[in-house]
This record gives structure tokens, sequence and C-alpha cells, in this order.
């Protein structure tokens, strides 16, 4: 996936993991292992995303 030319598909992991990690209680690191993301993002990919959770405020667990 492009996450500039899918900025939907994006923002809807986006959140996903930022609601898997508050309510689910999930780290960083369970999410960038979790086949669901793994099999759509990269790790460069990954990593921007959880960038873009904290600038928008909604930070990933540990």
């Amino acid at each position: 996936m492009r996450l500039d030319r899918d900025a939907i598909h994006a923002l809807l992991l986006r959140r996903m993991m930022f609601l898997e990690s508050r309510w689910r209680g999930r780290t960083r690191a369970e999410l960038t292992r979790d086949p669901v993301y793994t099999r759509y993002l990269t790790p460069e990919d990954l990593t921007a995303l959880i960038t873009a959770s904290g600038a928008a405020g909604e930070p990933l667990g540990p």
C-alpha cells in the first residue's frame, strides 16, 4: 500500500491501531507484529502511522 495514495486506508488503519492500543492495551510492538497490519503495511509505513497517530493526539501505548 502507498500511504500517500491510499490516504483513507491509512487513516482507517491508524485509527484501528489507536483503538486497539487504547481499549485493548496493545503495545506498539504487538501492533507492528500483528498480521492484520503487516499484511498491508511495510515497517516504514507502520512507523509513519505511529508517528501520525501521535501527531493527531492519539498516541499509541508503549
